[in-house]
C-alpha cells in the first residue's frame, strides 16, 4: 500500500449486463478514528456510480496480509448512510506462508459494528470461509494478464461468496460474485 495508489476497475452488473467503473484511491496513512483510535492504517476511497466509501486497511507487513477495521459509506449526494467497525479486523488478504499454498482453507470470524445516522448499533458475529483454489492462475482482464493467487471467500449463512484474484504487488486484478458483478482491472498506478 502506497500514498497516492490507484486502481480502476470495469464492473459489470451479471443480472442487467449494466457496465460501470469502480476506482479505489490510497488518500492517506492515519490514526482510524472513533472506536479504533490507535490504530494507523491507509485510508482508502472507493467511487462506483452508487456513491463512495471510506475504508481503513492496515498492511501486516511482507509475507503477512492486509486487514480492513473500518468503512464509512456515502450515497451519491455525498450523504454519510452509515460506519462499519470490525473486531479485531476485517481480512483482505492473508499473505502468510501456510495460506499461499494450494487448497489451503481457514476460517475468519470477526465482529461487525454497524452505526446507522438516527439508529441503534447492530452487532452480529461474522464469519468466512477462505479457501485457495489456485496459487499461479493465469487471469487476463483489461489491465493485461497476469499470474494470480485465486482465493475464494464464502459465508456459511449464505451471505456473500466472492471469488478474488491477487497479484503480488498489484493487489486484486479481478473479484466475481456469482449472480451479483464482475470487477476487472482496467489500470493502476502507484
Amino acid at each position: 500500500m502506497v500514498l497516492g495508489a490507484s486502481w480502476a476497475y470495469r464492473i459489470t452488473d451479471l443480472e442487467t449486463g449494466a457496465v460501470s467503473t469502480k476506482t479505489r484511491t490510497i488518500e492517506a496513512f492515519e490514526d482510524v478514528g472513533d472506536r479504533k483510535t490507535g490504530i494507523t492504517a491507509y485510508r482508502m476511497r472507493v467511487e462506483n456510480a452508487n456513491g463512495h466509501s471510506l475504508s481503513w486497511f492496515e498492511d501486516l507487513g511482507v509475507g503477512a496480509g492486509v486487514v480492513r477495521h473500518r468503512e464509512q459509506s456515502f450515497d451519491g449526494s455525498g450523504a454519510h448512510e452509515k460506519d462499519e467497525f470490525y473486531e479485531a479486523h476485517k481480512l483482505r488478504v492473508d499473505e502468510s506462508a501456510a495460506h499461499v499454498l494450494a487448497g489451503a482453507a481457514w476460517t475468519e470470524t470477526y465482529v461487525e459494528t454497524i452505526v446507522k445516522p438516527g439508529l441503534p448499533e447492530e452487532n452480529e458475529e461474522e464469519i468466512r470461509n477462505w479457501t485457495v483454489e489456485a496459487t499461479a492462475e493465469s487471469v487476463s482482464v483489461p489491465a493485461g494478464t497476469f499470474d494470480a493467487l485465486r482465493v475464494r471467500r464464502m459465508s456459511p449463512a449464505g451471505g456473500s461468496d466472492k471469488t478474488l484474484w491477487f497479484v503480488a504487488g498489484i493487489g486484486i486484478v479481478k473479484e466475481s460474485e456469482p449472480g451479483v458483478e464482475d470487477a476487472e482491472l482496467t489500470t493502476w498506478s502507484f
